[in-house]
């Protein structure tokens, strides 16, 4: 995949491969997105930015998740 601006369909094949389960969010992304390009909030540059920014912090709120599973199975096996 080319690094650059995400679009919905990347970002859909980034959720489903990076274990994020993701599908949830992404109605909710296509629905903000809709609702923005209607009243004219939300133009072509404007839809990459928001889009990518949305990505790093579902990156970012998996990150954690993961640790936290980390941490939390570490736990058990010590126990």
């Amino acid at each position: 995949m080319r690094h650059g601006y995400l679009t919905l369909k990347k970002l859909k094949y980034l959720s489903k491969n990076t274990n994020m389960l993701l599908e949830n969010n992404y109605s909710k992304v296509t629905e903000e997105l809709k609702k923005g390009e209607r009243s004219g909030f939300i133009n072509n540059f404007n839809r990459k930015i928001f889009l990518n920014n949305f990505y790093k912090k579902l990156k970012q709120n998996a990150g954690k998740l993961q640790k936290r599973i980390y941490k939390n199975s570490r736990r058990i096996c010590i126990k």
